[in-house]
């Protein structure tokens, strides 16, 4: 399974792409600005950060989601 996985490089861009993609398909309404994934292997942890902004509405907004 997945989350038993080290962290690396493909791994990341796996999650990176898995998540943009869920996005599109769950929240049409959501237009994605900027999506990191970031990993501080160190501490075993993953930091996805996603700036978004609603469409036809001003709300824009931030996520930092920490995962370890």
């Amino acid at each position: 399974s997945f989350i038993f996985e080290s962290i690396s490089q493909d791994n990341l861009e796996f999650l990176k792409e898995d998540i943009s993609e869920k996005i599109v398909n769950q929240f049409p309404n959501v237009d994605v600005q900027n999506l990191n994934v970031l990993a501080n292997t160190d501490n075993n942890e993953v930091t996805v950060e996603i700036t978004y902004k609603i469409t036809n509405t001003s709300i824009e907004d931030e996520i930092i989601l920490n995962f370890n």
